[in-house]
């Protein structure tokens, strides 16, 4: 197989799955957030914050947490560059910030 196929099988893989109206379980899902630059190369691994808000509104949860951000430099993106383009996506989608929360490193939340 060609790489190109490699990655339009994985694409494939990694594709939304519409959770139908009225059988949504996702209370308070975990999204990564960060790791996304150069999307060209890793867009087939990590979503980014736009994705995260989309997975969001897929699964119906009322909050998610916001994960794999803001620890080490891992790829093209600052350090800080996740959480600015979560809020960012979040208001572009007008849902407030309450409902995606990214922690800081260490933070602890009960749930």
């Amino acid at each position: 197989m060609s790489v190109q196929g490699v990655r339009r099988a994985k694409a494939a893989l990694f594709q939304w799955v519409q959770v139908p109206p009225g059988n949504r379980s996702s209370r308070k899902p975990i999204l990564p957030i960060g790791a996304y630059e150069p999307r060209w190369f890793m867009r087939d691994q990590h979503m980014n914050p736009s994705d995260a808000v989309k997975a969001l509104a897929d699964c119906g949860a009322e909050q998610a947490l916001a994960h794999h951000h803001g620890t080490f430099q891992l790829t093209d993106e600052a350090i800080d560059a996740p959480v600015v383009a979560l809020h960012a996506a979040l208001e572009q989608e007008k849902i407030p910030r309450e409902r995606f929360v990214a922690l800081q490193p260490g933070q602890v939340v009960e749930i």
